[in-house]
C-alpha cells in the first residue's frame, strides 16, 4: 500500500506530461485527415494526395533525407574514433580537447555564423548539401556521448582484450561496440533528428530554394499544411520505433539495452 501511494502521484504527473507531449502530434494527425464541410466532419486523405503528387514539395523532403542520412554517415564513425581517443587518452591534451568539444556544443550558432559563412564561401561548400552534411557531421555531441559510455567499460576488460590481440580494430569490434549499442542508437536518433530539423544553418548556408530541406520550407505548404506537418514528423517517429524494436529484438544476444528497459 505504501509503494502504491508513492508511485500514484508520479504516475499522474508522468501521464499529464505525456499527454501534453502527444496532444500536438495527435492534433496534427487528426486535422490532416478530418475536414469540416457543410457543418459535417469528413475523413479525407486529399491533402496527402496533393502533397505526394507535388514534385516541388517532394524535392524538399528528398533534400532533408540526403542531408540527414549523410550527417549520420559522417558523425557516427567520426564520433566513435574520437571517443576512443578521448576515453583512453591521458594527459592535458585529452582534457583540453574535451573542454573544446563542450564549448563547441554550448556555443550558439549565431556567434560563429559569419565566419562559417565566409569559410564555406572560400572552400566552395556554400550552397551545397555537402556543406550542411559536414556541419552536422562534425558536431561534438556524438564524441562526448560515446566518450562517457566507453569510459564506463571496466579497465579489466581492456586488459583482457589486449592480452588476446593488439589490434585496436578487433578490440573495438569484439569488446567495445557490443557494450555501447544503446549509445550508438541514441546518437543515430539524435544525429538524424538534428539534421532533419535544421533551420538557421540551412537558411544561411543554402542559397537556392531547390536545395533547401523541408524544415525551411514547411511554412510554404499552405493548402496541405496539416498533411505536411504530419509527414514531416513521420521519419523521426518511424526511425525511433524501428530502432527500439531492433534493439529489444536483440536482447537475447547480450546487447546492453538497460537504458531502454
Amino acid at each position: 500500500m505504501k509503494r502504491r501511494k508513492v508511485y500514484f502521484p508520479s504516475l499522474l504527473l508522468l501521464s499529464a506530461a505525456l499527454m501534453l507531449f502527444l496532444l500536438p502530434i495527435l492534433a496534427v494527425l487528426f486535422f490532416s485527415i478530418v475536414k469540416m464541410q457543410d457543418g459535417k466532419l469528413l475523413v479525407s486523405v486529399e491533402e496527402y494526395r496533393i502533397m505526394l503528387q507535388d514534385e516541388w514539395l517532394m524535392r524538399h523532403f528528398a533534400n532533408s533525407g540526403i542531408i540527414s542520412i549523410g550527417t549520420m554517415m559522417v558523425q557516427l564513425p567520426l564520433s566513435l574514433c574520437l571517443a576512443l581517443f578521448l576515453s583512453r587518452g591521458r594527459g592535458k591534451a585529452r582534457v583540453i580537447v574535451i573542454g573544446l568539444l563542450i564549448l563547441m556544443l554550448l556555443m550558439p550558432f549565431q556567434t560563429y555564423m559569419l565566419p562559417l559563412f565566409q569559410l564555406y564561401k572560400w572552400l566552395g561548400l556554400y550552397d551545397t548539401h555537402v556543406g550542411l552534411i559536414l556541419y552536422g557531421g562534425l558536431s561534438s555531441l556524438g564524441a562526448l556521448l560515446l566518450t562517457f559510455f566507453i569510459r564506463s567499460i571496466p579497465e579489466e576488460q581492456w586488459e583482457a582484450a589486449s592480452m588476446e590481440t593488439s589490434s585496436i580494430l578487433r578490440i573495438t569490434w569484439k569488446v567495445i561496440l557490443p557494450q555501447i549499442i544503446p549509445a550508438l542508437v541514441i546518437l543515430l536518433l539524435l544525429s538524424f533528428a538534428e539534421a532533419w530539423n535544421l533551420v538557421e544553418p540551412a537558411i544561411i548556408l543554402l542559397d537556392h530554394d531547390e536545395l533547401r530541406p523541408v524544415s525551411v520550407s514547411l511554412n510554404d505548404f499552405h493548402e496541405v499544411s496539416w498533411a505536411g506537418a504530419a509527414l514531416y514528423a513521420m521519419p523521426v517517429i518511424v526511425l525511433y520505433i524501428g530502432m527500439l524494436l531492433i534493439v529489444r529484438g536483440r536482447k537475447g544476444d547480450g546487447w546492453a539495452i538497460d537504458i531502454f528497459d
